[in-house]
């Protein structure tokens, strides 16, 4: 068989069958063919020795989606890019907006946060600022409703919820947009409500609302960022985690392999002095992305009035090395413009 275009010599892995060695690969009409142990004949021969060829991988979590960033993801051997976290709140607009333009797989949730901002007249912008709106009265949570329900209409691939930044959110709020994402089967991509180790209004606490969400809807759940969201006990968070998925609740976890998170800095994140303790850090290990310097307590004031990302960083090594040895941890990049996962 003479194919279009053969691989020939590569490392090929493919995780669904667990292969891992020396192959060469056909290709004939854009689709494989053969993947054989024998040097395969081609029209177009390329010799791919030393190198690996694999399917492509699936980021589940990204915030910038221009045409130069899925150039960079490609690049990175990326092929599939997901905003399954903030979202959007006009599903048919963003899907417009790449229509046949783009170097990738790519999907978008419906973003409670986007909605509630939409709902509430709040200015166009990536994350409320810190004066996020009050607590819903029930036409306004009828309104979200919809939205979001017309959204997984019009074809959203999840329900995402920034719950931390919209501090406000009643419990019983979350859990109808919860009760939408099992009625439609999609997943509920949740930044959890609160952040950091200690004991009250800390990350395990946050977590407890998740999973009773997800016991009480049996909605699929998947928690963004565990280490950033949990810092030193993310073994903890994922050993409750872990617990959950074996006792039968479809819930996942993800992280990036950083030691840095990035956010707004004005955000409800920085809205009082307790994230300092939150965080475990201060001013120092704060740098704002507009200029590349690192902040102290004058011009974190004077940016937090100004807006713009700042990159933060506060997540413990070990974090990162739990996630990569637990069984139910995704990876995705997070990335945003300035941040270095942005280009891998």
């Amino acid at each position: 068989m003479i194919h279009d275009l053969v691989f020939l010599n590569g490392r090929v892995i493919d995780p669904e069958t667990n292969l891992d060695a020396i192959r060469s690969i056909g290709i004939i009409d854009g689709l494989i063919v053969s993947i054989s142990e024998e040097i395969l004949k081609g029209k177009v021969e390329i010799d791919i020795s030393n190198l690996i060829i694999c399917p492509g991988f699936i980021d589940v979590h990204s915030h910038e989606h221009s045409d130069e960033y899925y150039a960079l993801k490609c690049q990175d051997g990326v092929t599939s890019v997901f905003e399954l976290e903030v979202g959007t709140n006009d599903i048919d607009q963003w899907y417009a907006e790449r229509e046949n333009k783009t170097l990738v797989n790519h999907g978008v949730a419906i973003g409670h946060i986007q909605v509630r901002m939409k709902v509430f007249k709040h200015p166009p912008s990536f994350l409320p600022q810190s004066d996020s709106p009050a607590a819903l009265q029930a036409d306004k949570l009828d309104q979200i409703k919809n939205e979001i329900e017309y959204g997984l209409q019009r074809g959203a691939m999840a329900v995402g919820f920034g719950i931390h930044y919209v501090p406000a959110s009643t419990r019983w709020e979350i859990v109808e947009c919860f009760r939408l994402a099992k009625k439609y089967n999609v997943c509920c991509h949740v930044h959890m409500r609160h952040f950091g180790a200690q004991e009250i209004n800390g990350s395990l606490a946050a977590l407890e609302e998740v999973l009773a969400l997800g016991a009480c809807t049996q909605a699929a759940i998947n928690v963004c960022h565990v280490h950033s969201t949990c810092l030193a006990v993310t073994d903890k968070a994922l050993e409750l985690i872990h617990d959950a998925h074996k006792n039968g609740m479809d819930i996942t976890t993800e992280f990036y392999p950083y030691l840095a998170g990035c956010s707004s800095i004005d955000s409800t994140l920085f809205k009082d002095d307790l994230w300092q303790e939150q965080l475990g850090i201060s001013y120092d290990c704060l740098t704002y992305v507009n200029t590349g310097e690192a902040l102290d307590a004058t011009s974190f004031a004077k940016y937090r009035k100004e807006g713009g990302l700042i990159i933060i960083n506060s997540i413990p090594e070990q974090a990162v090395i739990d996630c990569l040895q637990s069984p139910i941890t995704l990876m995705g990049s997070d990335a945003l413009r300035g941040h270095p996962r942005a280009a891998g």
